[in-house]
């Protein structure tokens, strides 16, 4: 199988096909300007969708790093807020317990937590991919901890 990304009037498009025949025929039909294909098994990796463009510099499909970095600092933000709620509920639990190290921690945690998307992010979008802040394993040991 082959993904065929196409540059359409500035736009850039991406299609999937059986063959390289058909992404040729495709190619043939249609007011494509430039394009590129690949095996599906080496196409970018569609988490940074909305960072994909042309680049007509490398005559390539290529990720917009900034764009990428911005829809990763998202996740974040998402995985944060659900972490920041389980905190809340261990503040509260410190609270009415009166277990003042339990209560420093979190709220340690939940600063180190609110600046997750002030972090210096990788310059690859391969790396970017995989990458997660450690605050993030730190904050799951100390949940699964209490």
């Amino acid at each position: 199988m082959y993904v065929l990304y196409a540059k359409i009037k500035n736009n850039l498009s991406i299609h999937y096909f059986n063959s390289v025949n058909e992404c040729m025929n495709f190619v043939q039909k249609s007011p494509v300007s430039a394009y590129k294909y690949r095996l599906v098994s080496q196409q970018l990796h569609m988490h940074f969708y909305f960072a994909f463009y042309w680049n007509d510099d490398k005559k390539d499909v290529d990720i917009n790093i900034d764009i990428a970095k911005e829809i990763k600092k998202d996740e974040y933000r998402e995985i944060r807020n659900s972490m920041l709620q389980k905190l809340d509920l261990l503040f509260m639990k410190s609270l009415e317990d009166d277990d003042s190290n339990k209560k420093s921690k979190v709220i340690e945690l939940k600063n180190k937590l609110r600046d997750v998307t002030k972090e210096n992010l990788p310059d690859s979008w391969e790396q970017l991919l995989v990458y997660y802040p450690a605050i993030f394993s730190e904050v799951l040991i100390f949940l699964s901890q209490n």
